[in-house]
């Protein structure tokens, strides 16, 4: 083929130690294998969201890489049946002849001739056009589809000996590939069946077991299963010879075809995330990409799918080189933890170059992400405190200025005197490696050290109450907000009012 071999790729740049596999588990993040896409290459991240921007505003792109995913598996299919590219039989070669009829069905069905303003869309499209526009792809296409009945239902093969003067035979192949078997006997059952046989499918003299032992002789068994064995070697070599010819300017093509099979899938994954986005009336953008990082009215995208759109609660978020430290303190189920979990989300969705679920936004890049979650472990309370510092560790290992860190309840498992202890010292290693953190806990204390500007770095935020009751919104922590958890109320809802004298109805 005359056209470029080489299909370029959706994405490029991807770096596997951004996020650990516990940052995506705790978050609860909806997207498989996303750990191994991030990026923190801003003009990757921007190329991206020209992808994803095209594919919200152009439905028809989705379904042809829906369609395209299906020729793709059924193609990689077939190459693993046929041994690779290098087919060993003759039944792998019949599934390589199979796979160049996939192959072309792929091409079409990537031929997607709309508009798209993505640069990286538009070369692949291009790409694909070329390899569909080239001369030698359309004869391809043409002698398949000539071809296409016979592939499907092979029952014979019509096999050429070409001979010498002497009548010796000096070369033997395959002359067609036939969907019938041929019919055979006697001359003068093929000159009384002539009629009713298909022409082409009858033969003059059929050599068979029987036959060839008249003339070979009764002990010449050998001989005669050598010279059907012979033939299956025709037949297989000829399968295999005709097979590299066809292929031989296709293999590259097809091998970057298949190695798109994956960004292919990750497109599919992240469509079908964004549409139930948008379908739950929610607004998404495209943040743009900066120093430092601001976002106006933030939601958590795993409420969305199961919150009507009046109950969920937004809350805006900014993080800068003069406020980099946040303590969020509040009332138990405020809206912490999915306050926590929004930003990780959101933060993930930025690095893989998808919209993040707000209002608008202005963000940067982290090349380490990380969450440390409560977690249950089994044991004492001295083991779940021990589990939790192993963890921490490996998360703080190489913390620094391109590090966010969300940190949610640590060192809920000790007392409250020892937690405010050590959360001060973590607080205070965190300021010296000018990590970004939101650290969630219900340590109220911290707020009087280190909120109202007195430490340089770092700001406090609460859980909005209004009228003694939870609102969800996470707003700037005042002096006035109460340094409670509303643990009392908590326990109330959930049927320990008898232990405040307070006793529900009983029907």
């Amino acid at each position: 083929m005359t056209a470029p071999t080489t299909i370029p790729p959706l994405f490029c740049g991807a770096n596997r130690n951004i996020a650990f596999a516990e940052t995506l588990e705790s978050l609860r993040f909806p997207l498989s294998n996303a750990a191994n896409r991030l990026t923190d290459n801003p003009a990757e991240i921007a190329a991206r969201q020209g992808i994803f921007s095209d594919l919200m505003d152009l439905p028809a792109l989705e379904d042809t890489f829906a369609n395209a995913k299906t020729k793709l598996d059924a193609l990689a299919e077939l190459v693993r049946k046929s041994g690779g590219f290098l087919p060993k039989d003759s039944e792998s070669a019949l599934y390589a002849l199979r796979e160049l009829t996939v192959f072309t069905d792929a091409v079409e069905a990537l031929s997607y001739a709309g508009p798209v303003r993505s640069e990286r869309l538009s070369a692949f499209f291009a790409a694909v056009r070329r390899i569909e526009e080239d001369p030698d792809f359309a004869a391809l296409r043409d002698w398949l589809d000539t071809l296409a009945d016979s592939l499907r239902d092979i029952r014979s093969l019509t096999l050429g000996v070409n001979l010498d003067a002497q009548l010796n035979a000096t070369e033997a192949g395959i002359v067609s590939i036939n969907p019938k078997p041929f019919m055979g006997g006697n001359f003068a059952e093929c000159k009384l069946s002539r009629e009713t046989a298909d022409a082409g499918y009858s033969v003059l003299s059929v050599i068979g077991i029987r036959e060839s032992g008249l003339f070979l002789g009764p002990d010449k068994l050998a001989v005669d299963r050598a010279f059907y064995a012979a033939m299956n070697e025709i037949v297989r070599g000829s399968l295999r010879h005709l097979r590299r010819q066809i292929t031989s300017d296709l293999a590259d093509t097809m091998r970057s075809l298949l190695a798109r099979a994956e960004d292919i899938s990750h497109i599919l994954s992240c469509a079908s995330l964004l549409r139930r986005m948008k379908e739950a009336g929610l607004p998404l953008t495209f943040p743009e990409i900066g120093g430092e990082t601001k976002i106006l009215r933030l939601y958590s995208a795993s409420l969305a799918e199961k919150l009507a759109t009046a109950q969920i609660v937004p809350s805006d978020v900014r993080i800068t080189d003069a406020e980099r430290i946040f303590i969020l303190t509040g009332p138990n189920a405020g809206g912490k933890t999915v306050y926590c979990t929004a930003l990780g989300i959101a933060q993930l969705f930025f690095q893989l170059g998808l919209p993040i679920p707000a209002r608008s936004a202005s963000m940067r890049t982290y090349a380490k992400i990380a969450v440390h979650f409560t977690r249950e472990a089994a044991g004492s309370t001295e083991s779940r405190l021990a589990n939790e510092a192993v963890r921490l560790r490996e998360i703080l290992d190489g913390a620094d200025r391109d590090t966010l860190l969300l940190l949610d309840e640590t060192f809920s498992s000790t007392s409250a005197f020892d937690a405010l202890y050590l959360a001060e010292a973590l607080i205070d290693w965190l300021l010296d490696a000018g990590c970004r953190v939101l650290y969630s806990t219900h340590l109220h204390e911290l707020t009087a050290k280190y909120g109202g500007g007195v430490v340089p770095g770092v700001s406090c935020l609460s859980a909005k109450i209004e009228d003694g009751r939870r609102t969800y919104e996470i707003v700037p922590h005042t002096a006035e907000d109460p340094s409670t958890s509303l643990a009392r109320d908590i326990a109330v809802e959930n049927g320990l009012g008898f232990l405040f004298g307070e006793y529900a109805d009983i029907p």
